[in-house]
């Protein structure tokens, strides 16, 4: 095994090894902005072709390669043996990563509009740019979901949206009676979306539950008692956290529960103000913690933020006194994260924080010269270490995506820019392929982002 991996590393030194390019997938290349803009637009022939395959995003296959001598086998292996700890650590996650640019040459990641805006079924339908704004991406089985929508302008009830990897088709299924999802969480080995607006009255919360080999079908879960909307969602000690609102003067609440969303109880309330409101917004955990944030809207609009250990509720202070704080987990550690407005839908960060000792203390940025846009992330396994991947933007508008296991970033490709001032809003790993919604519906992919460790 050690001999056939050096034997693979010499290949891909001396240049001798590349990758089969998928022939029916119409590919992004570098080229000038005008040239890549006739490309972006020809994506219905492209269409036509990727509905065509089995399976459009399959892992890396070696081409055959002259057979090298048996001293340079050696060599290598003596050498990989003696230095080889990065290896190691690939090998025991199950795949070895490699970097590689999205270019044309032999070996390249290849960039895929998988849709253009205007051919994603019920996100083409909204009548509003953030309707139209893919903000979320979750991936569920062979199956990757799509969270759209407006819930300001009401632009709901939306259609249940799913791409299936290995068929290359869209799949729209039954109206969901909600006007926006942003956000999904992997519970229980179930899919769960919080209906951020539900259809009918507004004093109303709930999330809409997707089970494993439930034919696809979303299960809308009983209501949460007292809840006015539904937001951010986090799995902590086994259980199911759910931010929600309230009415003016009414009760905001973080609501529990323990058996997958059939019953709920209150963990954490806020009584607004008179003529205030309050909302529960994001949520996060750590295998230690539970980190919760909000707003009471007032005037001004005042910010908050606890702690929760399993036993007890805390404060978090001396917060920032506009934008969101998102968590983003990493190590097992938060950062904290400022945002001007919703993830994937326009919002920006604008600061990196840390907690220290129940204080909100400023940190540099996560990367230098970048900022997150969004990001997914995938539990540990048996085989792969947390890992989470990071769609960032520069200064410039250009946009890359990071892999980030543990406190280790990874570059995995810096992505080419998007005609008609489009951007990419959100981002999801399934199946070998690196998945991006765009701000005006539009759904592309990188693929070969792994290749087996054996080199098969």
């Amino acid at each position: 095994m050690l001999v056939a991996r050096c034997s693979q590393l010499l290949r891909i030194s001396f240049g001798t090894e590349a990758f089969t390019n998928s022939p029916h997938l119409r590919t992004f290349r570098p080229h000038s902005d005008a040239q890549n803009t006739r490309a972006l637009r020809t994506s219905r022939k492209h269409w036509v072709a990727l509905a065509s395959r089995q399976r459009p995003f399959k892992t890396s296959r070696v081409r055959s390669a002259p057979r090298l001598p048996w001293p340079l086998l050696a060599l290598a292996a003596l050498l990989a043996a003696c230095s080889g700890t990065n290896r190691a650590s690939e090998a025991d996650h199950g795949d070895s990563f490699r970097p590689r640019p999205i270019t044309d040459a032999p070996g390249a990641r290849q960039f895929v509009v998988v849709a253009e805006p205007g051919e994603v079924p019920g996100v083409t339908d909204q009548p509003t740019a953030r309707g139209r704004s893919i903000a979320s991406l979750a991936p569920f089985g062979s199956r990757l979901y799509l969270g759209y929508g407006d819930f300001s302008e009401n632009t709901g009830p939306i259609t249940g949206v799913a791409y299936d990897v290995r068929q290359a088709r869209f799949e729209a299924r039954e109206p969901l009676e909600t006007e926006e999802i942003l956000d999904f969480q992997l519970h229980a080995g179930q899919l769960f979306a919080a209906e951020l607006d539900p259809r009918g009255h507004e004093a109303l919360g709930s999330v809409l539950r997707l089970d494993a080999g439930s034919g696809d079908s979303w299960r809308a879960m009983p209501d949460i008692p007292g809840a006015v909307h539904t937001f951010g969602m986090a799995e902590f000690g086994g259980e199911l956290f759910v931010g929600t609102g309230s009415v003016e003067g009414g009760t905001a609440r973080v609501a529990v529960t323990s058996d997958a969303g059939e019953t709920w109880r209150d963990s954490h309330v806020t009584e607004s103000p008179p003529g205030a409101f309050t909302r529960y917004t994001h949520l996060g955990a750590t295998s230690r913690e539970l980190f919760v944030s909000g707003h009471v809207h007032a005037e001004p609009s005042t910010p908050f933020a606890y702690i929760w250990n399993g036993e007890h509720w805390s404060t978090v202070s001396d917060l920032p006194s506009d934008g969101f704080l998102i968590p983003l987990v990493l190590d097992d550690q938060f950062s904290i994260l400022q945002f001007s407005g919703d993830r994937g839908k326009g919002g920006r960060e604008l600061g990196s924080y840390r907690i220290e000792a129940g204080v909100l203390e400023a940190r540099d940025p996560l990367l230098a010269g970048e900022t997150c846009v969004n990001w997914s992330q995938a539990p540990e396994s048996d085989r792969t270490p947390p890992r989470t991947w990071v769609l960032t933007e520069r200064s410039d508008g250009k946009q890359s995506v990071y892999l980030a296991e543990g406190t280790h970033w990874q570059l995995v490709s810096e992505l080419p820019r998007l005609p008609d001032a489009d951007s990419f809003t959100s981002i999801a790993y399934l199946d070998d392929a690196i998945y991006l919604g765009t701000a005006h519906g539009s759904l592309c992919a990188v693929d070969e982002i792994f290749a087996l460790a054996s080199g098969a």
